[in-house]
C-alpha cells in the first residue's frame, strides 16, 4: 500500500485550535451544509455520520464499499454551505475496519469556482487517531474531498473549518418551495348569486341590489341614507370585488359562494341585528347565524353609507367609501382555512390587498401606504405577528391581540402606544412577500397558514428559510430595499420622524418615557464589570420576537478596508447583518452571523457618510404564550476593525444622498489642524499619523509650548481620559497596548492653554 497514509505527520505541533484571520474566528462549517452528498452512498454506511459531529474512534462511519466494485476507484464527498466561505482547515476522521475498510492511498480537495472544478491541496497524512489535518487557503461555496484507495475507504466525520467570505458579494437566495397559490384553481368558475338574499329573519324595510352585494336597512334606518348612496354603495363594492375576483383571483365570501348576495346591513336602522339609534356611528365585518352555520356580513351604520351619496359634505367621505370595500374583504377572509389565530393579518393583508388593487389600477409607481403602516418601518423592534404593537409595560400584543385589553369601572382602557397601536394594519410584510415570492404568497397563506402566519409558512419552508426569511425582511426594511414599495416605506419613516411616542389616549394603563420615533437603536457604552469597549442598546426598544434593531456605525469609509463588529447575543437565536448604501444608492450586504462572532465585511464601495447598518435580528417564528410576547432580545456589540462607533440614531442615515454629520462624533482627521503660513504661531499639537496601531509610536509636533514639558492626554470620545504621556516639545507618543480601538483626541496641556488633535487608534 502506499506509503501516504501510513507514515506519522511530520511536526510537532497539531494546529487544532480555532483559527482566526483579520479576527474573525473559524467554525466547523460541515455542521451548517446546506447539502451533502457523495458518488457513493448505501445504506449502511450513511452521509448523515460524516457531519454530526461524533468522531470517536467507536463512532458510525460513511464508507465507499460497494459490492464488486473495482478496487482503486476515485470517489468523492460534497458539501455546499450557504454562502461562499473561506475555508482555512481541513478535518478529516478516517475509519479502519478490518480487510474491507483501509485508509485511502491518496485525498485530495477541490472546489468551485464558479465554472468549473478547480483541484485543491493534497491531505496530509493520518495521525494516530486516525485524524488528517491539513491547512488551506480557499474560498467557495461547494467544496469536495476526493479519495482513493486500494480498497474501500471510511470516514467518521469531515470538518472544513472557516467563515462567511467577507470579501463575497452577498445575495439573497431563492426559497424552496415557492409559496404560490390561486383561488381560481379551487374555483375556476363562479357564477353571479341568483338566489337573491340569504332567506334569515331580517326586519328589512328597503334594500339594492347590485349584481353580487346587496345593501339593506330597517324602518328605522337614518334619513341620510338616501337611496342614491344605497345604489352607489353596492356599485362600488361590486366593482372592487370584481377586481379581486378577475385579476387577483380571489373568491367572493361564503354567501355569494352559496348563490346569494354578499351583504351589508344597516347598523342602527332597526333591521334585526343590533338595538342601536340610527344614530350610532361606525361600521365592521359581522355574522348572522342561518341554518346551523355563521353568514359573514358587513354591518355599516348610516355615516359610511351616507358617504356615497353625491351630496354628502363630510370630510372624509371618500376614506369612508374605502373603509366599506375594507370590511367587504374582511367579510371574504372570515371563512378562508387560514389565519384563524391571526387577527393582526386579517388587518395587514387586508390592507395590503387594497393597497396592490390601486398599484396595479395606476399603473404606477407608489409613493404612499396606508399611514399606519409607519409602525413597521419605524419601530423595527417590533414582532412582525403583533397586534396593536408596543404596550406600555414594554411588552408587545400577541397575534390576536392577546394581552391588549384591559377593562376598568368606566370601560376600556389603553394599553398601546401613539401611531405604533395600529400595526396590525401594517401592510409592510405582504408587500414584502409580494415583492420576493410573487402575489400569490398572500392566498397560499390565507389556504396553508391554518392559524399562524410565519408558524405555517415554517411548515412548508422548513425551519432555516423561515429563519432567514425573517432576517432578509428586516435587512432590507433597514436598507429601505422593498421593490417598488422603497419610495413609500421611506415616506413612512420621513412622516413620523422624532415624533414623540407616548400612550395613545386616557385613561392608559402605564404611564411611559416619550420615545422619540426613530428606526435606529440608541447604543450606550457599557457599565457593567468588565464591559470597557463593548456598548449596549436601549433595553426597552431592543426586538421582540421576530423584531430587530438597526444599529448605524461609523466606519473607515475606504474602498477596500475590512470592516468588523464583534456581535454578543445575550438570547437565542439572534443573527447579525452588515449592510449600506453608497451616495450613488447601491446596496451591499455582508454575510449574516448566526450566534456570536465577528460580522465582517469587505467595503466594496463607499458608504454614503461613512455610516453602515448593522441589523441585528431575531429569528423566532413560533408564538408560545406570553412568555414569547414579554420577552426581549439582548445583545452587545465591540467596535472591531475600521468601525469607530455607534452613530446618532436621531439622524437620517436612510438619506444616502444627502450630507450629513454626527455632532456626536468627531469627523473630518484631514481638518486636525488649519493654520496660514502668515499667521501667528500658536500652541498646537500634531501627529506626524492620524491612523496608528496599538502598541506603536506616534511622532509629535508641538508649537508655541511655553514649558519643558507637555503633558499629553488620550481622550475617549465620552470625554474619559484614558491614558497620559509628558513628552519634550518634539518627542515620541507610547499608544498602549491594552487601549480599545476607536476614535480618541490627542490633548495637549501648555499651562492654561490646551491644544487638541483627532487620532484613530486601530
Amino acid at each position: 500500500m502506499n506509503s501516504y497514509f501510513n507514515k506519522m505527520l511530520a511536526v510537532t505541533t497539531c494546529f487544532l485550535l480555532t483559527l482566526a484571520v483579520y479576527g474573525q474566528t473559524s467554525v466547523n462549517l460541515s455542521l451548517k451544509a446546506t447539502m451533502l452528498t457523495a458518488s457513493v452512498n448505501n445504506d449502511i454506511s450513511q452521509l448523515k455520520y460524516l457531519n454530526d459531529n461524533r468522531y470517536a474512534t467507536s463512532a458510525k462511519y460513511w464508507s465507499s464499499y460497494q459490492e464488486d466494485a473495482p478496487a482503486g476507484q476515485e470517489v468523492y464527498i460534497e458539501m455546499h454551505f450557504a454562502q461562499q466561505s473561506v475555508i482555512n482547515e481541513v478535518r478529516a476522521y478516517w475509519a479502519v475496519d478490518g480487510d474491507e475498510v483501509a485508509l485511502p492511498t491518496e485525498a485530495y480537495i477541490a472546489w468551485w469556482d464558479g465554472e468549473e472544478w478547480q483541484h485543491g491541496p493534497t491531505l496530509q497524512a493520518a495521525d494516530e487517531s486516525l485524524l488528517s489535518t491539513t491547512l488551506v487557503s480557499l474560498s467557495s461555496q461547494r467544496i469536495r474531498l476526493y479519495i482513493i484507495g486500494e480498497q474501500a475507504c471510511g470516514l467518521r466525520e469531515l470538518q472544513f473549518w472557516g467563515y462567511t467570505d467577507p470579501a463575497a458579494d452577498y445575495k439573497w437566495p431563492a426559497y424552496n418551495p415557492t409559496l404560490n397559490y390561486d383561488f381560481r384553481w379551487e374555483y375556476p368558475t363562479l357564477d353571479a348569486p341568483t338566489k337573491g338574499r340569504l332567506p334569515e329573519h331580517m326586519n328589512v324595510a328597503r334594500e339594492r341590489h347590485g349584481e353580487w352585494w346587496s345593501v339593506a336597512v330597517g324602518p328605522n334606518a337614518n334619513p341620510a341614507i338616501t337611496d342614491t348612496s344605497m345604489v352607489l354603495l353596492v356599485k362600488k363594492m361590486d366593482e372592487d370585488f370584481a377586481f379581486f375576483r378577475d385579476v387577483f383571483g380571489w373568491p367572493p365570501d361564503k354567501r355569494a359562494r352559496n348563490g346569494y348576495y354578499s351583504q351589508i346591513y344597516g347598523y342602527g336602522s332597526g333591521v334585526g341585528t343590533d338595538n342601536e339609534p340610527n344614530t350610532a356611528t361606525g361600521g365592521w365585518q359581522s355574522a348572522t347565524w342561518y341554518n346551523g352555520s355563521s353568514w359573514p356580513m358587513v354591518l355599516l351604520s348610516y355615516y359610511p353609507i351616507a358617504s356615497f351619496d353625491p351630496n354628502c359634505t363630510y370630510s372624509d367621505r371618500v376614506a369612508q367609501q374605502n373603509a366599506c370595500v375594507h370590511e367587504g374583504i374582511h367579510a371574504t377572509f372570515a371563512d378562508l382555512d387560514g389565519c384563524k389565530k391571526s387577527a393582526w393579518f386579517h388587518e395587514g393583508g387586508n390592507t395590503w390587498l387594497q393597497g396592490e388593487a390601486e398599484l396595479v389600477k395606476s399603473g404606477k409607481t407608489p409613493t404612499s401606504m396606508g399611514w399606519l403602516s409607519a409602525g413597521n418601518m419605524i419601530a423595527p423592534f417590533m414582532p412582525i405577528e403583533c397586534y396593536s404593537g408596543w404596550l406600555q409595560d414594554d411588552s408587545f400584543g400577541g397575534p390576536s391581540a392577546e394581552g391588549v385589553n384591559m377593562y376598568g369601572a368606566n370601560g376600556q382602557i389603553c394599553t398601546w402606544r401613539k401611531l405604533l397601536g395600529g400595526v396590525q394594519y401594517g401592510e409592510l410584510f405582504p408587500h414584502f412577500l409580494s415583492e420576493i415570492m410573487g402575489r400569490g404568497s398572500i392566498p397560499w397563506i390565507w389556504r396553508y397558514c391554518k392559524e399562524r402566519v410565519l408558524e405555517g409558512m415554517a411548515d412548508s419552508l422548513g425551519a432555516d428559510q423561515m429563519r432567514h426569511m425573517i432576517l432578509e425582511y428586516r435587512v432590507r426594511q433597514a436598507m429601505i430595499d422593498v421593490g417598488q414599495w422603497s419610495s413609500a416605506c421611506r415616506k413612512l419613516i420621513d412622516d413620523n420622524w422624532l415624533v414623540s411616542i407616548e400612550s395613545e389616549w386616557s385613561p392608559y394603563w402605564k404611564k411611559v418615557e416619550p420615545w422619540l420615533a426613530t428606526p435606529y437603536a440608541n447604543m450606550y457604552k457599557c457599565d457593567e464589570v468588565d464591559s470597557v469597549g463593548w456598548w449596549r442598546p436601549e433595553w426597552r426598544t431592543t426586538p421582540g420576537w421576530s423584531g430587530a434593531n438597526q444599529i448605524p456605525l461609523h466606519v473607515s469609509g475606504k474602498e477596500g478596508d475590512l470592516i468588523s463588529v464583534h456581535f454578543k447575543p445575550l438570547d437565542d437565536n439572534m443573527v447579525a447583518m452588515l449592510c449600506y448604501r453608497t451616495k450613488q444608492g447601491r446596496i451591499y450586504y455582508s454575510q449574516p452571523l448566526e450566534g456570536e462572532g465577528d460580522v465582517m465585511m469587505q467595503l466594496k464601495a463607499v458608504p454614503a457618510n461613512n455610516v453602515v447598518l448593522l441589523v441585528v435580528c431575531n429569528t423566532d417564528f413560533k408564538y408560545e404564550g406570553e412568555e414569547t410576547r414579554k420577552r426581549h432580545f439582548d445583545y452587545r456589540l465591540k467596535m472591531g476593525d475600521n468601525v469607530y462607533q455607534p452613530a446618532k440614531a436621531q439622524i437620517k442615515w436612510y438619506n444616502y444622498k444627502s450630507t450629513l454629520r454626527d455632532p456626536d462624533f468627531v469627523t473630518g482627521i484631514e481638518e486636525i489642524q488649519k493654520t496660514t503660513e502668515n499667521s501667528p504661531a500658536r500652541f498646537s499639537i500634531q501627529p506626524e499619523q492620524t491612523v496608528v496601531k496599538r502598541g506603536e509610536q506616534v511622532a509629535l509636533h508641538i508649537t508655541a509650548a511655553s514649558q519643558l514639558m507637555v503633558p499629553v492626554r488620550l481622550v475617549d470620545t465620552a470625554g474619559n481620559v484614558v491614558y497620559q504621556q509628558s513628552l519634550l516639545h518634539d518627542g515620541d507618543y507610547q499608544i498602549p497596548t491594552d487601549i480599545m480601538p476607536g476614535l480618541y483626541i490627542m490633548q495637549a496641556i501648555n499651562g492654561r492653554q490646551t491644544a487638541s488633535a483627532k487620532i484613530i487608534i486601530k
